[in-house]
C-alpha cells in the first residue's frame, strides 16, 4: 500500500512539474529543458521508492487534468513491473 501511495503521489508531481507546459486548448508543447530536468528527478526519485518498497509490481494512475467535462478523474494508469524485460519499473498502460 504504502509504495502504491508514494507512486501516485510522484507520478501526480510528474503531471503538476510538466503541466505549466501543456496548452490544451492548442495542443501539447514540449517542455523545455529545465521541465525536462525535473521530471527525471521526479522519476528517478518514484524507482528509487519502488526498488526499496521490496514489492514486485505497482499500480500507477495520475489525476489531476480537468477532466469532469469528459466525466472521468484519472487521465493514465498503468502497471510498472520491478522485472519488466524493457527497463526496471517502466509503466504500460
Amino acid at each position: 500500500m504504502r509504495s502504491g501511495l508514494i507512486g501516485l503521489a510522484c507520478a501526480v508531481g510528474v503531471h503538476c512539474a510538466w503541466a505549466g507546459s501543456l496548452n490544451y486548448c492548442q495542443g501539447q508543447v514540449e517542455p523545455g529543458a529545465v521541465v525536462q530536468d525535473r521530471l527525471i528527478q521526479v522519476a528517478a526519485v518514484v524507482k528509487n521508492e519502488l526498488e526499496r518498497s521490496g514489492q514486485t509490481l505497482a499500480l500507477v494512475a495520475r489525476s489531476g487534468l480537468a477532466l469532469q467535462r469528459f466525466d472521468h478523474r484519472y487521465s493514465h494508469a498503468g502497471v510498472s513491473l520491478r522485472a519488466s524485460p524493457n527497463t526496471p519499473w517502466s509503466v504500460r498502460q
